[in-house]
């Protein structure tokens, strides 16, 4: 029974870590996209679990726009075919995606996920960390 529990407690961990590393692949890959990267800040960031879709990782960020302000933005890296993971953002170039993505957004990470979907953990502070340690590496 102990060795059952210590190989459920050791998948939960290497399942979390692969989750946390997934979000900080999807802030790296939102980062890259910003048009002033020095801008980029991270707001929140949270892990969701769909029985539709599967693992989500949620952001809340700000960056600045083309005019020089600031705008506050969200996006999901979610699984959206067998390919694997896509990171779908509020400014995407098509104007379907754009259209669409308020939908998605509730589906998978706002009011309608939250009543069907279980919050699996935040993970601002560790993306943060990630984010800077990887910053300070360059």
């Amino acid at each position: 029974m102990k060795v059952l529990a210590f190989l459920l407690i050791a998948c939960f961990a290497v399942a979390e870590d692969a989750s946390l590393a997934r979000a900080v692949d999807g802030a790296k890959l939102l980062h890259s996209t910003m048009r002033d990267p020095d801008s980029f800040k991270i707001g929140k960031v949270w892990l969701m679990s769909g029985l539709k879709t599967g693992e989500a990782v949620c952001y809340q960020y700000y960056a600045r726009n083309g005019f020089g302000g600031m705008n506050a933005s969200r996006a999901v890296f979610s699984v959206q075919s067998k390919k694997g993971y896509k990171m779908l953002t509020e400014n995407a170039s098509d104007d379907y995606a754009q259209a669409m993505f308020g939908a998605f957004f509730n589906e998978e990470c706002g009011e309608k996920a939250l009543k069907h979907n279980a919050v699996l953990k935040d993970v601002t502070e560790e993306v943060k960390a990630a984010l800077a340690s990887a910053s300070d590496s360059k």
